[in-house]
């Protein structure tokens, strides 16, 4: 029974059995972890290492136990410079007495760089001492490729996005290919880009230009264009893409003469990447060529957006072709425009002039025949007889009318000719001064009402005059002979214009003939009883657009006609 435990050596044998089983428990945690955990002492040194920290770091623990893990893993940046104790991460623990974390990037054993997401977090004595710290190191290599190539395909995005937008508004051939040209560059990391495209000209003739990025035009300058050759061929003739890892162990490299190769001067090509630009009708409008002097550079993805980018240039392309080429018909339609016009206006000058010359000479000897017709007719009448007497009348009034159709031919042709100086008029004096020139505008011959105050235009003074005595005339010329003309004048004020109105009770005018009355030698009444040449209208037309206004009828052709003319609303005085 002495082999019998008490109570008391019971319960220490079974503290005893539980620490040993935490420390197996604990032991086993760490070994089958997935997170790299090491432990360091106060000196900085590893005492552990778990199985997955072995892997991640290629290190076995008897190689790293008791050293430090800095001068392992961690003593040189990426680029070549010595990364400093005193920054490291895996030092600072210990002294800082608080758990640092985040990203570095570690030493395989092999030499090669991985990145890590790091916790290091100090192990505190019951005392309260330091006495070490424990590392956590976890692989991010996956996380960070990742990454990048989410970085890169938002950045290819980006860059479509914005070429396609610029590509799409722009319409400059120039600008387009440059901004093609550049986006590709951009996007597959070349050194240089060119982008060779084939351009006719207004006269049919087609020569290839090009453009560059990346390097100074001058490196291509001496350099003669590009051929058909093995190497360039398929993308000038539209074949598909060319993406050459080395192009120096390409088999079809250096077969043409008379390089065979790249000349001499020529920036060096290791990676090269080339894609013809079609457009949607099949032709090949040029080639994109990138170039960089590693091999290897160019990878399918950039291949792919490359591809997409020379689609939106070929639109692009299209569209500034079809827009140069309406412009060129613009232009050329424009300058036949204007030779025509001016054309027309040398043969309108030419026939005003012919016009006013024809019918200032045709005055004297008009006024001769009616100067003699009048001393016939006074001195020689009982001699002439009845029917003598009554041809010479006849060739007397004839005269008149004729000499009246030259006056308001040249009064049409001077209102072509004439300076026109445009000023505020007052409507009344000039209506008052036309009723006292013409008898016939006067009572008992014609009731003439001003229905109310009128208001003031822009115009022309003796235009003005012109246009309101022939409407005037006309409104007390062509009413039925039993009945008294009737003329009422007022204006409306219709926004920054003014509208005069003359009404008559005449005879009217069909609404069929409303627009053919203010062409020349064209009449509202065919009766030949009402005197007229025709023209009257046809100055009131002219004056009117002179004075920057308009004129029109209203009428049923029945009831009397109402005229309108409307010119700019003279300024309010102050």
């Amino acid at each position: 029974m002495s082999n019998v435990p008490s109570g008391e050596s019971k319960r220490e044998a079974g503290v005893t059995i539980s620490a040993a089983n935490s420390v197996h428990y604990l032991e086993a945690v760490c070994n089958h972890a997935t997170v790299a955990l090491f432990i360091v002492n106060e000196h900085r040194q590893c005492v552990y290492m778990n199985p997955a920290a072995e892997k991640l770091t290629g290190f076995s623990f008897a190689e790293v136990h008791g050293q430090i893990l800095h001068e392992l893993m961690h003593h040189t940046h990426p680029n070549g410079t010595p990364y400093l104790a005193k920054d490291c991460p895996l030092d600072r623990s210990v002294p800082e007495k608080h758990q640092l974390h985040g990203e570095d990037i570690f030493i395989h054993k092999d030499g090669h760089f991985y990145p890590v997401a790091y916790t290091v977090s100090p192990i505190h004595h019951q005392s309260g001492g330091l006495v070490g710290s424990v590392v956590e190191l976890t692989d991010i290599s996956q996380r960070k490729k990742d990454e990048n190539i989410l970085h890169e395909q938002t950045r290819s995005l980006q860059v479509i996005n914005r070429v396609g937008a610029l590509l799409a508004a722009e319409l400059d051939l120039q600008k387009i290919v440059q901004a093609a040209t550049d986006a590709g560059r951009e996007i597959t990391g070349a050194q240089f880009g060119a982008f060779f495209y084939n351009v006719t000209d207004r006269h049919g003739d087609n020569y290839t230009l090009y453009t560059l990025s990346g390097i100074p035009r001058e490196a291509f300058a001496k350099f003669p264009m590009p051929r058909a050759t093995h190497l360039f061929g398929p993308t000038f003739r539209g074949e598909g893409i060319v993406r050459i890892g080395d192009v120096l162990k390409d088999p079809r490299y250096g077969r043409n003469a008379p390089y065979h190769g790249m000349p001499k001067g020529h920036l060096p090509v290791r990676s090269y990447l080339a894609v013809p630009v079609i457009s949607r009708s099949g032709e090949v409008l040029g080639g994109l060529f990138f170039g960089h002097a590693e091999p290897d550079v160019f990878t399918a993805n950039a291949e792919n957006i490359l591809k997409a980018i020379a689609g939106q240039a070929a639109i692009a392309i299209d569209n500034a072709q079809l827009y140069a080429k309406v412009q060129h018909q613009a232009e050329e339609l424009e300058e036949k425009v204007q030779k025509r016009t001016e054309s027309l206006r040398e043969a309108l000058a030419q026939m005003q002039e012919f016009s006013y010359s024809v019918s200032h000479d045709l005055r004297a000897p008009l006024r001769a025949i009616q100067g003699y017709s009048r001393v016939l007719l006074d001195e020689y009448a009982e001699k002439l007889g009845t029917e003598g007497r009554s041809y010479l009348t006849r060739m007397a009034l004839s005269s008149e009318r004729l000499d009246q159709l030259t006056r308001d031919v040249l009064t049409l042709s001077r209102l072509g000719r004439e300076d026109v100086e445009l000023k505020p008029i007052q409507l009344k004096p000039i209506i008052q001064d036309i009723v006292q020139t013409y008898p016939r505008l006067q009572p008992p011959q014609t009731e003439l009402t001003i229905v109310e105050s009128l208001l003031d235009v822009i115009g022309h003074e003796s235009l003005l005059t012109q246009v309101i005595s022939n409407l005037l005339v006309n409104a007390s010329k062509f009413v039925a002979a039993d009945i008294q003309p009737c003329i009422r004048i007022w204006t409306e004020a219709d926004g920054d214009h003014v509208r005069l109105w003359i009404e008559d009770n005449g005879m009217g005018i069909k609404p069929e003939h409303h627009e053919r009355i203010f062409r020349i030698f064209e009449r509202g009444q065919a009766d030949s009883s009402y005197e007229g040449t025709g023209i009257g209208l046809a100055i009131v037309r002219r004056a009117v657009e002179r004075m920057e206004g308009t004129v029109g009828v209203e009428s049923d052709g029945a009831t009397g006609s109402r005229f309108w003319v409307q010119l700019p609303k003279a300024p309010a005085v102050a």
